[in-house]
């Protein structure tokens, strides 16, 4: 189930084939376990269901196909917060600012979020 979130939370960042290189480099195991070798696939629907099935099959599956799904996920955001200007959207927001922690409360107690 969470891979199931985290995939679609992935997605959401729109993630491309350009960005395989990158993940494969960083994730924490090799990037010959399956995980890895199913990300060789490329960016799409099939290789996210074969991951997530993936991750069904054992603990070590699952915590790899997790990995990709995050280092994914980094690196298709941080692009897109490098290409964006005056994105509101709060869950793209620097989250660890108290600044931006503070408006995303005032927005929000004014029904404004």
């Amino acid at each position: 189930m969470l891979l199931g979130l985290v995939s679609e939370l992935c997605k959401q960042a729109s993630p491309t084939d350009g960005d395989i290189p990158f993940v494969l480099a960083n994730v924490p195991f090799q990037a010959t376990r399956p995980a890895g070798v199913i990300l060789c696939m490329g960016v799409n629907a099939d290789v996210f269901n074969r991951l997530r099935r993936l991750g069904g099959q054992n603990a070590q599956n699952a915590q790899d196909a997790f990995w990709v799904f995050m280092y994914l996920f980094r690196v298709a955001d941080a692009r897109r917060r490098h290409s964006e200007t005056n994105c509101r959207h709060w869950w793209h927001m620097d989250l660890t600012n108290p600044e931006v922690v503070q408006w995303i409360r005032d927005e929000y107690s004014a029904g404004r979020l």
